[in-house]
Parts: structure tokens; sequence; C-alpha cells
């Protein structure tokens, strides 16, 4: 079975393009297009699941809060407001990832989310640490 990106790039010789879960057709669709499209359908099937997608989500968390000190994210939002509008925009881009059905995407958006807590946490300790 051909892969989704080269799926997608035959659609685009035909005029069709391809975001996320949208498929955006020209005013006539080609009769040789359509093959391809129904690849691409079951492709999408078999490669989303929105459960794992949650999972994915919640098992980022689940590490998250072993290691979070109580306070990080309230004395964050006073002191680094810039790792806070990070965090919400990784948080918006998860949603977004979510809703285009791009398990990939989701895996990276939760990976770089990881990433920012991680971070405010190391900051907020050594801040900490620093004050004692």
């Amino acid at each position: 079975m051909t892969s989704r990106s080269e799926l997608i790039k035959q659609l685009a010789d035909y005029g069709i393009t391809v975001n996320g879960a949208k498929v955006c057709f020209p005013g006539k669709i080609n009769p040789q297009a359509i093959p391809l499209l129904r690849q691409l359908k079951l492709s999408q099937a078999d490669t989303w699941d929105g459960g794992q997608a949650l999972n994915i989500w919640q098992e980022m968390l689940d590490r998250m809060r072993v290691v979070y000190p109580a306070g990080a994210l309230p004395w964050c939002n006073r002191q680094r407001p810039d790792l806070i509008e990070k965090l919400n925009a990784i948080g918006d881009r998860y949603t977004e990832v979510f809703h285009k059905r791009d398990i990939n995407e989701v895996r990276e958006a939760a990976a770089l989310f990881e990433g920012v807590l991680s971070q405010i946490i190391t900051t907020y300790q050594e801040d900490y640490n620093n004050e004692c």
C-alpha cells in the first residue's frame, strides 16, 4: 500500500489538496484520482486512533505529575509568563492536531508540552533553591 504522504503528493497532481482530515477538490474530479482517494481514506482509518491520541497526552501528564512540585505553575505565571504562553500555545496545538486526526503531530505536541513543562519545573526549582 502506498504511504499517506505519497498518496497526498499523487492527489496534488490532480488538483486535490489534503490538510489533515480535510480534502479539497477542484471543480471536477479526475476519475483516475478516485482509487487514490479510497486508499487515502483507508490509510487514515489505519493510522488515526482517538483513544491512542488521548492516551499519549494522558501518559505524558502522568509522567509529569510525578515530578511536578506544587506551586510551579502559579509561580511561573507570575515570574515567567513567557513559558506559560509557550505551554498554552502547545496545548492549543495539541487540540488542533487532534482535530486534524494526525497521530504523529499529536505525539510531537505531547513531547513539546512535556519539554516546556520540564523547563518550568527546572526553572521553578532553581529559583526556589536560590531563595533558600
